[in-house]
């Protein structure tokens, strides 16, 4: 028999250990499963962890010693993280969704939530976006509003309810200027180093203040940019696109422009070190540093994948976090700064959203997309990792494997097809006509196939391609 599992992306996740020898040997962890790409990573201070989120709706919490995967918060539809902050002595992590707050405490992983979006904001269509925590770690931020306007929110740690603080509107020139990227609402915030205001990168490049004494918000029209954040000297760090490069400000603490230099790259976030003034220029496949003191940008280094949209520095400013993907590969990996080279990978997702489906002893896989495309085969033996694509097919709805290698499956499109995983370049093979509604299983074999279907079991001799029988539902008397 052979059975099935769904979910929205396969993942294979390794890590490495050094064994007595002191030498570095990979090892594979077993298959965890998630879904498209990474949005956000932040490590944890003095807990050895990092959290993670991308579009599968789903938090993840990760041990740095060995890449294991310890905790997974999964949300409801449509509650996807927007943005995320840990609190400073790291007990909390908070993230906002587009109408609540989260708080996971990192101890035994609790969670918390706020009560939804007080109705009044959301008849005007606001979305929270992106949350900062205050210096203490008491009071959240939570910034975010709609296509016009940026607002500004406030919770207590303990709180449930939401308190707007203030609210600016954006010009229509502002939202549709030739070079602006126009963004709902806020892209990030960030408490000022005397934490007596929040600073918010939205629009379509503008930066914005708000005074947390008079409840007060102004535009920083000299120090626009499309994303910002604060060293620890209190300087605030702006970047604007020009072309294929983007403008680097350094702005002092009265909101001055200070120095701009420039880098052969779009940046797509900006990530202040804990302690230097220092700061990361993420670009979409790599990154660059730069350093204010002296006001120079070491790089730019390149990273193994694209599609690069969150970096985290760790407390230390020994290695760094980054997540991406491209070419259906998305990754999740720790990188040393001084080598530049990766030293942990905690996740390489092979495949897009769609199911997977497993043989009895789990050992291989088939794996298909959420829309027509290219199935593939998964073998693991070893320790080590066989992929293997198929042909094109329609989008899967169920399959079966055999012990063989051999598996049949059926399509939305009502097509029951079987394939040979051990010939490569073998096309699918019509193995019957049937309308399937509710399973369908695999001798160990691989030379029949069963599948219940509303009026009885049909099974299939995979060999011939032909169905030997077909076992009638009896109506059951009442």
């Amino acid at each position: 028999m052979a059975y099935a599992f769904r979910t929205h992306l396969f993942i294979i996740f390794s890590a490495w250990c050094i064994t007595a020898k002191g030498q570095i040997e990979p090892q594979l962890v077993p298959p965890i499963l998630d879904k498209f790409d990474i949005r956000g990573v932040h490590f944890i201070p003095g807990k050895n962890l990092l959290v993670s989120h991308g579009s599968d709706d789903n938090l993840k919490i990760w041990r740095l010693s060995d890449g294991k995967m310890l905790h997974k918060v999964v949300l409801e539809e449509y509650q996807n993280p927007n943005g995320l902050a840990v609190a400073p002595n790291g007990q909390s992590v908070a993230f906002v969704t587009y109408n609540r707050v989260y708080w996971l405490n990192t101890d035994d992983f609790s969670l918390r939530q706020s009560a939804d979006m007080p109705e009044e904001d959301g008849m005007q269509q606001y979305e929270y976006q992106s949350c900062a925590f205050s210096k203490d770690g008491q009071i959240l931020y939570v910034g975010g509003g709609n296509y016009g306007e940026i607002v500004l929110w406030k919770v207590p740690l303990n709180g449930t309810k939401l308190e707007r603080i203030s609210k600016i509107a954006l010009a229509p020139q502002v939202l549709d200027g030739p070079e602006a990227e126009p963004s709902k609402g806020v892209r990030t915030i960030s408490l000022t180093a005397d934490g007596k205001g929040v600073l918010a990168s939205g629009g379509g490049r503008e930066s914005y203040l708000f005074t947390l004494t008079d409840r007060k918000a102004r535009h920083l029209a000299n120090m626009n940019g499309s994303y910002h954040t604060v060293l620890s000297n209190g300087q605030i760090i702006t970047s604007v696109f020009a072309s294929d490069k983007s403008i680097i400000k350094i702005n002092s603490q009265a909101y001055q422009l200070v120095s701009s230099l420039s880098v052969p790259f779009r940046v797509v976030r900006l990530v202040s070190f804990p302690k230097s003034n220092k700061c990361l220029l993420v670009g979409n496949n790599q990154y660059a540093i730069l350093n204010a003191d002296v006001k120079k940008i070491e790089g730019p280094f390149q990273l193994p994948t694209g599609g690069v949209r969150c970096m985290a520095v760790d407390e230390h400013e020994a290695n760094v976090a980054y997540g991406g993907v491209s070419d259906e590969k998305a990754r999740l990996a720790i990188r040393h700064l001084k080598s530049q080279a990766d030293i942990l990978t905690l996740g390489v997702s092979l495949f897009q959203a769609g199911k997977v489906f497993a043989n009895s002893d789990a050992n291989w896989f088939l794996v298909g997309k959420s829309f027509p495309g290219y199935l593939k085969t998964l073998h693991i033996q070893g320790g080590s990792l066989q992929v293997r694509t198929l042909p094109p097919a329609e989008v899967l709805k169920m399959a079966a494997l055999s012990q063989k290698n051999r598996g049949i499956f059926y399509t939305l499109d009502g097509n029951l097809l079987s394939f040979d995983a051990d010939m490569p370049g073998s096309s699918f093979a019509k193995a019957g006509d049937a309308r399937i509604d509710n399973a369908l299983i695999i001798s160990e074999q691989g030379n029949r196939a069963a599948a219940l279907t509303n009026s009885g079991i049909l099974v299939f001799d995979l060999e011939r391609k032909v169905q030997i029988a077909h076992l009638l539902h009896k109506p059951e008397s009442r």
